[in-house]
């Protein structure tokens, strides 16, 4: 794990700015056990938001209360180009949350759960899906605030790491 200094604390967010969490990474990191943990603690998901509407949307989330604490969940291809939105917005204080695993443990947990990769819908088999994932994690890790490489995580494992990311600091 690699933190850049930010803080995620809860408590830290309210203050001043609206804070705004990206969350992205490598499809079957983690990315929905964290959201499971962000909506129990009241906050507000936005789930693969085009990142041609999202320009109108951080306008809102300047302008209005109600998304003091939201996180966005973008697929690893998009999170460049989103973050690069997020940090144009002076009144919204972004931070990128991104989530890594190797590949022998995507297989494995790919195969154990039998989910799909959201390309393989496009035609592309698992193995390529996961190089396309790869690359592209090549390009956004340097933004990243915070990059958890959850290989060897249980579920449990990774939702407690989520609730220290966002307690401590």
């Amino acid at each position: 794990m690699r933190h850049r200094g930010h803080q995620l604390r809860k408590g830290k967010m309210m203050e001043g700015q609206r804070h705004i969490i990206l969350l992205s990474g490598v499809s079957g990191a983690g990315k929905s056990t964290i959201s499971h943990v962000f909506e129990e603690l009241g906050y507000r998901l936005i789930e693969n938001v085009p990142n041609v509407v999202l320009p109108a949307l951080c306008a809102e989330f300047e302008s209005n209360p109600a998304y003091e604490l939201t996180v966005i969940i973008v697929e690893i291809r998009h999170a460049k180009h989103a973050i690069e939105i997020l940090r144009s917005f002076k009144g919204l204080k972004s931070h990128f949350v991104l989530l890594d695993c190797n590949k022998a443990e995507l297989l494995t947990r790919y195969r154990l759960t039998r989910h799909v990769h959201p390309l393989q819908a496009k035609g592309y088999p698992l193995e390529e899906c996961l190089q396309m994932d790869e690359q592209s994690m090549k390009e956004v890790r340097p933004l990243a605030d915070v990059y958890v490489d959850t290989t060897g995580l249980s579920t449990n494992e990774l939702r407690h790491f989520s609730l220290c990311l966002l307690y401590t600091s």
